[in-house]
């Protein structure tokens, strides 16, 4: 694939179904293979080899994640009060399970086309985090595995023609 692979305009969902809501400022998003192998030792060689995609990784890093797309992935409690220009959003981290999540991407192309990524089922496995460093912008980082769907599928790629928006969740 010669397209350009950079991901933007991401979004996340709920699992299996719910709105999608944007991610923020994008800067990095990376779905790799997670590739499991295993080697059948013969006679002084490898007689088999074994290897199948178990699932993918998946890494964001943002120019500021928006909070509700940190509800959505990491399943915080947000709560706003007040009106404009007072108003007040408070986020609130409980003990307790993350959600699965699916993931949008779409890349332009060099005309006018464009590539987009889903991803299915995610679960974060190294919750957002921020380097707040006084001077620097507020960047968040976090990463998730994907796990295939009741399908079996982990992720897609599709190429359009022509620009599109991302897929309807």
């Amino acid at each position: 694939m010669s397209k350009p692979m950079g991901l933007r305009d991401l979004k996340v969902a709920p699992y299996p179904t719910g709105a999608a809501v944007d991610v923020g400022a994008a800067i990095e998003a990376t779905v790799e293979d997670r590739v499991k192998t295993a080697e059948l030792p013969g006679d002084d060689a490898i007689a088999a080899l074994s290897s199948y995609i178990e699932a993918a990784t998946v890494k964001l890093s943002a120019g500021g994640i928006s909070m509700e797309a940190i509800q959505v992935i990491a399943g915080k409690t947000l709560v706003e009060s007040g009106s404009t220009p007072t108003t007040v959003r408070t986020q609130t981290t409980t003990a307790g399970r993350l959600p699965y999540f699916r993931l949008f991407g779409k890349s332009l192309g060099e005309g006018d086309d464009d590539v987009h990524v889903q991803v299915f089922k995610v679960k974060l496995t190294k919750s957002p985090g921020v380097s707040m460093k006084n001077g620097e912008f507020h960047i968040s980082e976090c990463e998730g595995l994907a796990l295939p769907n009741d399908s079996g599928d982990i992720y897609d790629v599709i190429e359009n023609e022509t620009a599109a928006d991302l897929p309807a969740s």
